[in-house]
C-alpha cells in the first residue's frame, strides 16, 4: 500500500523506517496518533500531508518522565528541523511553514528508556500562498469513475509572479485501486520540453516526472499544465473515494534558483462498482469485451500487450481466471 492511503490513529509496528511510516493524516486542521517507544531503542516514523501552505505545529506529549526527540524530513529524506525539549516537560515541539508531504521521526532522547505511551499531534493553519507562491493543483479536483475505466489527472500550475524554467513533481496514488499507464508533458514549459524523468512506479504507487524548458523563460510564466497522467481503475478496486496526492513539487525560476514557496492541492477519485467484465465501459458485457481480453490473454503486468482493464481479478496476469470472470457476467448490462 502506498504511504498516505489509510489514516492511522494508533501506530502500526513495524514503523521503524521512512518506507514503513504510518500515515497520520493531512492538514490544515489537526491530526494525531498514539504510539510508544518500546523496546529500548525503538524509533517511530510517521508521514503527514499539507494540502495547502500552512503554519504547522508538531508536538509530542505523553507519559510522565518521557523524553523524546523529533526530526522533520521532506519527502526526499532531507532533514528540515529537529527538537529535543521545546514541548511540555522533556517532550518536543517544532513549528514551521510547510506545503506538500513530510515525515516525522520520533525517538527517546538517549535510546536508553522505554516510553510507555505518547501522542504525536500535528496542527496546521492555512497561511495562504503569499506573494510569489507557485500553486500546483491536480485537476479535476474530484471525479467519479467505474472499475475498468481510464481517466486522466492533470498537474495544473499557477506560477504567480514567477518564471518557471523547470520542475519535478511526484504524484502518489493507491495501488489497490489504480494503475498508472502513461504520462506526458503539458504546455507549461513551452513546446517540446526536455524530459529528464518519467517513472511510473505501480509497485509503490508513485509517478515521478521532471521536465525542463528549451530556450528563454517568460516572466511571469503563464498558468498551464505541467503534465497529464493516465490511470486505469483496477477491476478489483473496492468502491469508495481515494486521494491522489502531490508528494513532492519543486520548480526552478528564470534564474535557475529553487522556488521556495510551492503550494499543492490533492484530487479525490470516487470509484463506483460498475459492471464486472465490462472492459470497454460501454455498459454491456459482450463479444467486444471478450475480444479485448483475448488480445491480452497470456500477458503479465509490464508486457507490451498487457491491458490492466482486462485483468479482472487484478493479479497482474491475464489468464483463464479472468476469462471465467468475464464468462460469469457475459450478457449483463447496466
Amino acid at each position: 500500500m502506498a504511504v498516505g492511503s489509510v489514516v492511522a490513529t494508533q501506530e502500526v509496528e513495524s514503523n521503524d523506517s521512512m518506507s514503513l511510516a504510518d500515515y497520520v493524516g493531512s492538514v490544515p486542521g489537526t491530526c494525531s496518533i498514539s504510539a510508544a517507544i518500546s523496546p529500548v531503542g525503538d524509533v517511530d516514523w510517521f508521514y503527514f500531508y499539507v494540502s495547502q501552505y500552512s503554519y504547522v505545529e508538531i508536538e509530542t506529549t505523553g507519559a510522565s518522565g518521557g523524553d523524546t526527540e523529533i526530526y522533520l524530513y521532506d519527502s526526499l529524506g532531507n532533514q528540515l528541523d529537529y527538537d529535543d525539549d521545546s514541548g511540555s516537560g522533556f517532550y518536543s515541539y517544532i513549528d514551521t511553514y510547510l506545503s506538500s508531504g513530510y515525515y516525522v521521526k520520533v525517538k527517546e532522547y538517549a535510546d536508553s528508556e522505554v516510553i510507555s505511551w505518547y501522542t504525536l499531534t500535528i496542527t496546521g493553519t492555512a497561511a495562504g500562498g503569499g506573494v510569489g507562491a507557485v500553486e500546483v493543483e491536480l485537476s479535476p479536483s474530484s471525479t467519479t469513475v467505474s472499475r475498468g475505466s481510464t481517466f486522466t489527472v492533470s498537474i495544473y500550475v499557477d506560477p504567480g509572479s514567477c518564471g518557471i524554467s523547470s520542475g519535478e513533481v511526484w504524484v502518489s496514488f493507491d495501488t489497490s485501486a489504480f494503475t498508472a499507464t502513461d504520462a506526458s508533458a503539458g504546455s507549461l514549459l513551452g513546446s517540446g520540453p526536455v524530459e529528464a524523468l518519467k517513472q511510473l512506479d505501480n509497485n509503490n504507487g508513485l509517478v515521478k516526472l521532471a521536465y525542463a524548458r528549451v530556450g528563454s523563460t517568460p516572466v511571469p510564466t503563464s498558468t498551464g499544465v505541467f503534465a497529464t497522467i493516465t490511470f486505469t481503475v483496477k477491476n478489483s478496486a473496492s468502491a469508495g473515494t481515494y486521494a491522489i496526492n502531490i508528494q513532492y513539487a519543486g520548480f526552478a525560476d528564470q534564474n535557475f534558483n529553487d522556488i521556495a514557496n510551492v503550494v499543492s492541492y490533492s484530487t479525490y477519485v470516487t470509484v463506483t462498482a460498475g459492471l464486472t467484465g465490462d472492459i470497454n465501459g460501454d455498459g454491456v458485457v459482450n463479444y467486444v469485451d471478450l475480444a479485448i481480453l483475448g488480445a491480452a490473454y497470456g500477458s503479465t503486468s509490464g508486457s507490451p500487450n498487457y491491458n490492466a482493464s482486462a485483468d479482472l481479478n487484478g493479479d497482474g496476469t491475464i489468464n483463464y481466471v479472468d476469462l471465467a470472470i468475464l464468462g460469469a457476467h457475459y450478457g449483463e448490462s447496466l
